[in-house]
């Protein structure tokens, strides 16, 4: 019950994350999960340990009355690159370029699609005299 509980809260909270908008109030995050029929009580310690910035990315931290979201800017984004790792993957993108190149030589040509034999042409009837 407490994994529904959560997604509906996510779902409620990814199109403000979307929209950069930084925090919502506990009470606003009650009234959104209450509109869910999940037949329990909704109350503010149980949104404190729903949405516990330890285990849910989308919140930063929860101070007071205010549920703080993750911005781009506290979120880890991309992992970080080694030289060696940057190396090793510019290897294999030149590894899948050439394997694809290759592919492509071995490959007959496409054929061109069958054509209707020509019709042939009508003779011209010069316009009858009267």
């Amino acid at each position: 019950m407490t994994e529904q509980l959560r997604q509906a809260a996510l779902d409620y909270l990814t199109p403000l994350l979307s929209e950069n908008v930084p925090f919502i109030t506990i009470n606003q995050m009650i009234e959104a999960l209450r509109h869910n029929d999940f037949g329990i009580v909704v109350n503010k310690p149980m949104i404190m340990e729903l949405l516990d910035p330890d285990e849910v990315e989308a919140i930063s931290k929860i101070e007071g009355d205010r549920i703080f979201l993750a911005t781009p800017d506290t979120v880890d984004q991309d992992r970080e690159v080694s030289a060696d790792d940057a190396e090793k993957d510019q290897a294999h993108v030149q590894d899948m370029a050439q394997g694809q190149a290759q592919q492509n030589l071995e490959q007959p040509p496409p054929e061109a699609p069958p054509q209707a034999p020509p019709q042939p042409a009508k003779p011209k009837v010069p316009p009858r005299k009267s």
